[in-house]
């Protein structure tokens, strides 16, 4: 990962937090049937595809700062906190190895 891009597009951004997300693919081994009361479709055997947190982030002086001292908060609630204040949450796409 590029540091220094990750650095820089959170700067250009003037983002609060950046979170790093990787593409992650996932393969249901089952057909997976869509509708309510009825069958409106089944899909045999889909892939799934989403963004995922990697843990890897950049908070701004600001937000950390608003760490309270001595306090564990895990990342995913503090940043679900500075989104209902509406703070600047930036995603970067990293691409390459990941583990």
């Amino acid at each position: 990962m590029d540091i220094t891009d990750l650095l820089k597009q959170h700067d250009a951004k003037k983002a609060d937090i950046s979170v790093c997300t990787k593409f992650h693919e996932v393969n249901i081994p089952y057909g997976v049937v869509k509708g309510d009361e009825f069958v409106d479709l089944i899909e045999e055997k889909p892939n799934k595809t989403f963004w995922i947190n990697s843990g890897i982030y950049v908070l701004s002086a600001d937000m950390i700062r608003s760490l309270e001292y001595n306090t564990k908060k895990d990342m995913p609630d503090f940043i679900g906190d500075k989104i209902k204040d509406r703070k600047k949450i930036a995603i970067y796409p990293m691409t390459g190895y990941w583990k």
